[in-house]
């Protein structure tokens, strides 16, 4: 038998790296948001962008003991995630734009979003990897509502919220990701993510960041299905500006799920783009729910 078997698998592109770069021409212009020592793309058209510069990124990770602190990505840009991008990129388009696990950092989704949008070519694409709160340390956080995104995008948060700071540290367990699919949690009996001190913590966070103190906090948390019905709400509202291509929940034994947007052309109005919107979430939402139906059907 010769090796070539074992090349072979070794050239297979793995699951995340494949969808995070589905339909993107990443010869071309690229930007990757919070990519900090794990970009998915390395490539002299990539830029990069996150909340801080590189060197505010370093002391802070090194601050929290992070061990890639020497391999974080120079930052080309500094974006807080909500207000315009466009100016901040000058005359730069890009053709994909990629973030993976980074919207749940972001204060403001709608205006990240928006921002987004303004510097992608039509025709572009915008793809996703989002924890899924289920297996991870989020699996006790309240669902985030639309009305919290939209609360977020009036007042213009560009930092994480006193709320979003409290709720981050609250209600995080001690679970590691994916462990819940090896046995089950009991919510009630986990220990929180920082221990015997975690509401004194959480509050003293939410006080201080009233004085200009930044906490990097999961702001949102969110499953395959409850993203899906934000997204339609705020596509109903015509607060969003991306078509829906794909969408890939969570599989069996692992925590994050996947989306690619694609920014539409000029041709395409307002309201024919809200109804193709809500057809591509109607139909995601059925294949769902159909996957449920079948699990449950395999678990009897």
């Amino acid at each position: 038998m010769d090796g070539s078997a074992g090349l072979m698998k070794a050239n297979v592109m793995p699951r995340r790296d494949f969808y995070l770069t589905l339909g993107a021409d990443v010869a071309g212009d690229g930007l990757e948001l919070g990519a900090a020592n794990n970009p998915i793309v390395r490539s002299p058209r990539c830029r990069y962008a996150d909340y801080a510069d590189t060197e505010t990124l370093r002391q802070r990770f090194a601050a929290s003991d992070y061990h890639g602190v020497n391999s974080i990505v120079a930052v080309d840009y500094v974006w807080a995630g909500s207000g315009p991008l466009a100016p901040i990129v000058g005359d730069q388009r890009f053709d994909y734009v990629i973030a993976s696990h980074v919207i749940e950092h972001v204060p403001n989704p709608i205006g990240w979003f928006r921002g987004i949008a303004e510097v992608v070519r039509p025709g572009g694409v915008f793809n996703l990897a989002i924890p899924d709160q289920r297996f991870t340390f989020d699996i006790a956080c309240p669902p985030s509502s639309l009305g919290e995104l939209i609360e977020a995008d009036l007042l213009g948060y560009s930092r994480p919220s006193p709320r979003q700071i409290f709720d981050s540290c609250y209600y995080g367990k001690a679970v590691d990701p994916g462990e819940p699919w090896g046995r089950n949690i009991d919510l009630a009996s986990t220990p929180s993510f920082s221990g015997e001190i975690t509401s004194q913590l959480a509050y003293d966070q939410a006080v201080r960041s009233l004085s200009g103190e930044y906490y990097d906090s999961h702001c949102w948390a969110f499953t395959p299905r409850t993203f899906l019905l934000l997204l339609r709400g705020l596509c109903d509202l015509r607060l969003f500006d991306f078509m829906l291509k794909d969408f890939h929940p969570t599989i069996e034994g692992e925590f994050e799920f996947f989306l690619s947007l694609e920014k539409p052309g000029p041709d395409v109005g307002r309201e024919d783009l809200r109804a193709q919107q809500m057809d591509r979430i109607a139909f995601f939402l059925l294949a769902i729910d159909e996957r449920d139906r079948k699990l449950r059907l395999l678990a009897e």
